[in-house]
C-alpha cells in the first residue's frame, strides 16, 4: 500500500507542471495589447461597441472592444491599457440600461464565467480570481489554455450585412436582458455599478476625458425597456456627472439593425462611425 501510494504522488507530482504551465505563459498575446504612439482615443466595451465603431476610419483611435465584457472585466483591461499607453486622451466607454442589469452577472461569476474569464484572468487580483472562478474548472481551463494559445478577437469586427430587426427577436431580447422567466423585472448589477465609479475614479486620476457611449437600440426595443432602468440610469450619469454620447440626432432604419434589435448592422456601423469621423 506504501509502495502504490508512492507511486500515486509521483504521478500526481508529474501531472501538476502541466497543469500549471498554462498559468506562466506570457499574457501578450492577449487583448491588452500595447496601441500605437499615435493612439490618443479608445472604445471599450461589449459587442454593442465592437459592432458599431469602425476605428479604420478614425483618426487616432482604436477600439478595443470584445463581445460579452462586463463593466467588471473593463475596468480591469483599461487599467493594463493605461498602464502601457501614456499617449491616451479620452476614453469611449460601451454603457446603456443592459449594463446595469443583473443578468450580465451571468458573465462576470455566473454559467457564463468559464467562457468569458479566461479572457481576463491574468488580470485580475487573486482575490477576484476566486471570486469569478466558476464551478466548471475543467471547461475554464480548457478555454484559458485556447486563449493563451490563440489570443482573442477583440476590435471593430461587424459582418451583419442585407439584415434587418425583427419584432420576435426583439421581444426575446429584451426578455432575456431584463425580465426573469417569471416576468418579473431584473435586479440591477450591483457589481456593474460599483465598476463604473472606478472606471470613472482611474481615468479621472490619469487626468483622462470619459465619455460614456450609448450606442443606438432600435426603437421598438427601446419601447420595451423597463421604466425601472431608464431612470436608474439617468440617475447614475447624474450622480457621477458622466458625459454621454447617444447619437440622438441620426435616425437609423430597420435596415440599420440585426434582428434583435439591440445591435447595429453594417449599414448602421457605417452611419455612427462616419457621424464620429465628421465630428473630428
Amino acid at each position: 500500500m506504501k509502495e502504490f501510494n508512492k507511486k500515486f504522488l509521483v504521478f500526481l507530482g508529474g501531472l501538476l507542471p502541466l497543469f500549471l504551465w498554462p498559468f506562466l505563459l506570457p499574457s501578450n498575446n492577449l487583448i491588452y495589447t500595447r496601441a500605437k504612439q499615435e493612439i490618443n482615443n479608445i472604445f471599450i466595451g461589449d459587442s454593442h461597441v465592437q459592432l458599431s465603431i469602425n476605428d479604420n476610419i478614425l483618426s487616432n483611435t482604436a477600439n478595443f472592444a470584445i463581445n460579452s465584457e462586463s463593466t467588471y472585466f473593463s475596468y480591469y483591461k483599461l487599467k493594463k491599457i493605461l498602464s502601457e499607453n501614456s499617449n491616451i486622451k479620452k476614453i469611449y466607454l460601451g454603457f446603456s440600461y443592459h449594463n446595469i442589469s443583473s443578468y450580465y452577472d451571468e458573465f462576470i461569476y455566473g454559467k457564463r464565467a468559464q467562457d468569458i474569464l479566461p479572457r481576463y484572468f491574468d488580470l485580475l487580483p487573486f482575490r477576484e480570481k476566486l471570486r469569478c472562478m466558476p464551478l466548471k474548472v475543467s471547461v475554464f481551463y480548457r478555454n484559458y489554455i485556447n486563449v493563451k494559445k490563440n489570443g482573442i478577437n477583440h476590435g471593430y469586427d461587424n459582418k451583419f450585412i442585407s439584415t434587418s430587426a425583427i419584432k420576435k427577436h426583439m421581444i426575446k431580447r429584451v426578455n432575456t436582458q431584463f425580465f426573469t422567466d417569471s416576468g418579473d423585472v431584473l435586479s440591477f448589477s450591483e457589481i456593474n455599478i460599483q465598476y463604473l465609479k472606478k472606471i470613472k475614479d482611474l481615468v479621472r486620476t490619469e487626468d483622462i476625458e470619459l465619455i460614456i457611449l450609448k450606442v443606438p437600440v432600435h426603437p421598438y426595443y427601446s419601447k420595451l425597456i423597463p421604466n425601472e432602468y431608464i431612470e436608474k440610469f439617468n440617475n447614475l450619469m447624474l450622480e457621477h456627472q458622466l458625459v454621454t454620447l447617444d447619437f440622438n440626432s441620426i435616425v437609423l432604419d430597420d435596415s440599420c439593425f440585426i434582428p434583435d434589435g439591440d445591435h447595429v448592422s453594417l449599414k448602421g456601423a457605417d452611419i455612427l462611425s462616419s457621424y464620429l469621423k465628421n465630428k473630428e
